[in-house]
Order: C-alpha cells, then structure tokens, then sequence
C-alpha cells in the first residue's frame, strides 16, 4: 500500500510539473502573440497614411509635424492652424500634406517647395540656429476696422537668418499667419485679415526655428 501511495504521488507531482510547463508555454506563446500583434498594428497605423499622387515615390519624412523640433514647421503652418501635417523628401524637393479640421473647406492642402542648395551638414545646421537665436520687438500694432490688422515688427538675430513667415500663437495649437512686406533694418509690416486681442507673435526662420 505504501509502495503504491508513493507511485501515486509521484504521479500527480509529474502531472503537476506538466501542467506547469504547459501553462509557461501557452503564456508565451500569448506573449509572443501580443508582441507580434502590437507590431503589425503599428505597421499598419503607418501604412495608413497614403499619400497623394504626387508624392507616391517620396520618402516620408514626419508623419505630423507640431513643433519647432520638426525642420518643416513653417511650411506646415502656412495655412494657419491645422490638425496634421505629414511632409516627405522628393530627392528635389520637399512636400507637405496639410490637414485641417473635417468641417472645414478646403480641408487639405497639398504643397511642395524647394530644398536649399547644397547638403545641409550638422555643423551647418549648428551655425543655422547659432544665427538665428534673437529677438522680436513690435514696434506698433494697430487694428481698423474688423478686417485689418497691422502690425510693425523688428526681428534681431545674432548672425544672418532668413525669415520666412511671422505667425501669432492665439491659443493651444491655435495659429495665426501674416502676411508679411519687409522694409529696412529687418522691420516687418505684417498683415491679417482679422482683429488679434490677446496672441504671441513669432518670426519663423531657417529650418523652422522660432524666434519670439
């Protein structure tokens, strides 16, 4: 009998320890599963983003491009506020797909532009924001009317910095653009098509860099 209880317990503690790796091996392949779902979800968010015609055979570049960290900030915000922007490399050039709220018409812009001549070293970009650390100074502003407002901007920046648009910042994610007309000693006169009563404006310059 004791012989015989010892055989059945054995039994059971084989049973159990086969039990056990049976349940390691179904977590894994669980955790494996996960893993690989999580991936081709991913993939599959990315390969949602078509792009248009034009831009079939580019490289994509940003899938939303929001801040001062992405290069192509300025292009994205030439329309004003937007919801998404993706932009790509053409090897000539630069594009931009710009998306706005669904309520809105036109609700997407499709825009290319030139790159700057020659490669853009590291040691480039450096100097790029080394000269164009500055300042904005608005020397006056003005609104007549509801439909116009005007404002004079002067813009000082450490070395030689392109400035290609000002843009007021009115609220979260919310932007203004001016139409801009330079004068002398980097003075701006800027225009828009509406009256601002509180905003921060901003200059964009070379590679997207802000400068306030």
């Amino acid at each position: 009998m004791e012989l015989n209880f010892k055989k059945t317990e054995t039994l059971k503690n084989k049973k159990l320890i086969l039990q056990f790796i049976g349940l390691i091996v179904v977590l894994t392949i669980l955790f494996v599963f996960f893993v690989f779902m999580r991936i081709y979800q991913r993939q599959q968010e990315k390969s949602s983003i078509i792009p248009p015609e034009r831009f079939k055979n580019c490289r994509i570049l940003s899938e939303n491009c929001k801040d001062s960290s992405c290069e192509y900030l300025a292009q994205c915000q030439s329309e004003g506020e937007y919801e998404t922007c993706q932009t790509y490399d053409c090897g000539e050039y630069f594009g931009v797909v710009i998306n706005k709220k669904e309520n809105e018409r036109p609700n997407k812009f499709v825009k290319s532009f030139q790159k700057q001549a020659g490669i853009i070293t590291e040691e480039k970009r450096e100097e790029i924001r080394e000269n164009c650390k500055g300042s904005l100074e608005i020397i006056e502003q003005k609104c007549e009317g509801e439909n116009n407002f005007t404002i004079k901007a002067k813009v000082n920046t450490q070395g030689k910095c392109e400035i290609y648009r000002f843009v007021a910042k009115t609220g979260e994610d919310t932007y203004e653009t001016f139409k801009i007309e330079k004068a002398e000693n980097n003075v701006y006169n800027l225009t828009l098509e509406k009256c601002l009563d509180e905003f921060e404006l901003f200059a964009v310059g070379e590679m997207g860099l802000p400068i306030k």
